[in-house]
């Protein structure tokens, strides 16, 4: 669950073109001091994360000299993104509040919504409904106002944000929604790119509503646009269809056909050297497809699912466990170890609660039930 989102996520985020590299050699005294500040607080390699602050804040100082002009909104979005990415969350707030209200004053609407988009994303995990809010906001104003061809995509990328949202908040219907009217705006405006992205949310909707034919049929959709994206995009993207797939069958009930996808997945171009956490997830995956399939093999499917768990620890990666630790228990009830079995489903769901993984929350309450039958009301 992790891996989709966090591979889709940077859709969402709006991203500034900045000069890649250490700038921290270039001098204040170039004609635009403003952009130097914040190069050198954003692309820095050798300061530290105080010593960025300390040039954000020269540039701000400057900014407060600059007219009232677009140019000016500009430096204010990009100078409160780079507040939010340092972790300074007060200046950020203090900064897009700026942006907000003076892109508003003088009719500056794409940066007006960018300002809404970027407290979309600094609410998404914090406060959803502000994040849905935020990114509404920002939806109605792009709507308005006259996109460049490098900005067509923003009300669809907010639309996408919003599914992004709703869906993982289990408001699945909301997120169908929002999608579907995301589709149509890119299909619309010729974003082909932005395609794979939309159709694999879209069949995780499905998946969520337990329409899994139609999730299946999404997800070999969305596999046609991944040669429209980005080269440097396109490796992320096969093996996350590769893994929806696997993990929609075995949600299906289709094991068998999981299992060949999960197979497919770890033979995949390299994964264990190129993406070491999916290739953990598809091992433990695999493991239990095959437990459903009516593998009895005990010792060689716990040994599975323990290969998984300390590649996923040696990657400091808990929030994958869940799934690892609810598959476990699982397995040990199938062996009579019920005390055993809800001790490991008792940790699945720590570890849900902790890291606002919903949906494995809920699956792993709804194993409670079954397992620990004295508490089972409670859970």
């Amino acid at each position: 669950m992790k891996l989709k989102i966090l591979l889709l996520s940077s859709i969402i985020c709006f991203s500034c073109t900045t000069k890649k590299g250490d700038t921290t050699s270039i001098s204040p005294t170039t004609i635009d001091s403003t952009t130097i500040w914040i190069q050198k607080a954003e692309n820095s390699k050798t300061l530290s994360t105080s010593g960025r602050i300390d040039f954000l804040n020269k540039a701000s100082a400057l900014i407060n000299t600059l007219p009232n002009t677009s140019k000016k909104t500009a430096h204010l979005s990009r100078l409160a993104l780079v507040y939010n990415r340092l972790g300074d969350s007060i200046s950020f707030r203090q900064k897009n509040k700026e942006l907000i209200h003076l892109s508003k004053k003088i009719r500056d609407y794409k940066s007006h919504g960018e300002g809404h988009w970027d407290l979309g994303v600094y609410f998404r995990y914090k406060q959803p409904d502000s994040a849905i809010y935020h990114y509404k906001e920002a939806y109605t104003i792009f709507l308005k106002t006259d996109l460049d061809s490098s900005s067509k995509s923003y009300p669809g990328r907010m639309l996408y944000a919003m599914a992004l949202v709703k869906e993982n908040n289990r408001d699945y219907v909301g997120a169908e929604k929002d999608i579907v009217k995301a589709i149509r705006s890119f299909i619309d405006h010729g974003i082909k790119d932005r395609l794979f992205g939309a159709y694999n949310v879209l069949a995780i909707t499905q998946k969520d509503l337990d329409r899994y034919d139609k999730a299946l049929e999404y997800h070999k959709k969305a596999k046609e646009f991944i040669p429209y994206s980005r080269k440097n995009k396109q490796y992320s993207q096969q093996i996350t269809n590769i893994n929806n797939l696997a993990s929609t069958n075995l949600r299906k009930g289709d094991y068998l056909a999981a299992i060949t996808f999960y197979k497919e997945l770890l033979n995949f171009n390299n994964l264990k050297n190129r993406h070491l956490e999916l290739y953990a997830k598809a091992k433990s995956g695999l493991a239990y497809a095959k437990f459903k399939a009516g593998e009895t093999n005990f010792k060689e499917l716990s040994g599975e699912f323990l290969k998984s768990n300390n590649i996923l620890d040696s990657l400091g990666d808990t929030y994958a466990k869940a799934r690892n630790y609810e598959y476990y228990a699982e397995l040990l009830h199938s062996e009579g170890e019920t005390d055993l079995a809800i001790k490991n489903a008792l940790v699945a769901k720590n570890i849900a609660e902790e890291s606002f993984n919903n949906d494995r929350l809920l699956s792993s309450l709804k194993l409670l039930t079954t397992l620990d039958k004295e508490n089972s009301a409670q859970y």
